[in-house]
């Protein structure tokens, strides 16, 4: 499983993060490390946090852009067990255009807290996650219509039932096509977890 994902999102605080100097990535990330191994996942708009874009001359924007992306990184990283060397090569790896010293400087200020952080995910109870106690589809489509004499795209409707109302997901083929590749991806990281 790839730590980096392929995503327009992605690119955008890559590209944020490039526009900083090093001393600037590394005491933004090591400000999110630090507030992830307190616990804190909502420190986002906090006042300090507001404070360190003032002083570090980051717009807000950007800043927002940015510690979302190390989050995700972060936790990611955690995840996926993996150091600060095994981080800094999933990186370069990735194919996005990271220079070497942000690189490096989200990378040690993740090795200087990653035992906190791991001590703190070993031991987090996750709540408000539903279990989906049953799972219903039907198919749709329509034969044909004045305005079309050829079969329209054939949509799947998923019904996702827990103890709430329950979750109504509608998906065309391709759609569905990559929903079941995210979830072969889930199952090969639960597998070699087990394994």
């Amino acid at each position: 499983m790839s730590l980096v994902p392929n995503t327009q999102r992605f690119q955008n605080f890559i590209e944020g993060l490039s526009t900083l100097k090093s001393k600037k990535v590394h005491l933004l990330a090591k400000f999110v490390c630090e507030e992830l191994s307190q616990g804190l996942s909502t420190f986002e708009s906090n006042q300090e946090t507001l404070d360190l874009f003032d002083s570090l001359d980051i717009a807000q924007s950007l800043g927002h852009d940015l510690i979302s992306g190390l989050i995700y990184i972060y936790q990611q990283s955690i995840y996926l067990n993996l150091d600060g060397e095994e981080l800094y090569e999933q990186l370069q790896a990735s194919g996005f255009e990271l220079k070497e010293r942000q690189c490096v400087a989200l990378c040690s200020a993740f090795e200087e807290h990653r035992d906190k952080l791991v001590a703190l995910a070993q031991t987090t109870k996750i709540t408000g996650v539903n279990n989906v106690e049953n799972c219903l589809f039907n198919l749709q489509t329509i034969v044909s219509s004045s305005y079309n004499s050829k079969s329209a795209e054939p949509k799947a409707v998923m019904s996702l039932f827990n103890d709430d109302e329950p979750l109504l997901i509608k998906f065309n083929n391709e759609e569905l096509r990559n929903l079941y590749i995210e979830v072969e991806k889930i199952q090969q990281a639960l597998d070699s977890i087990t394994e």
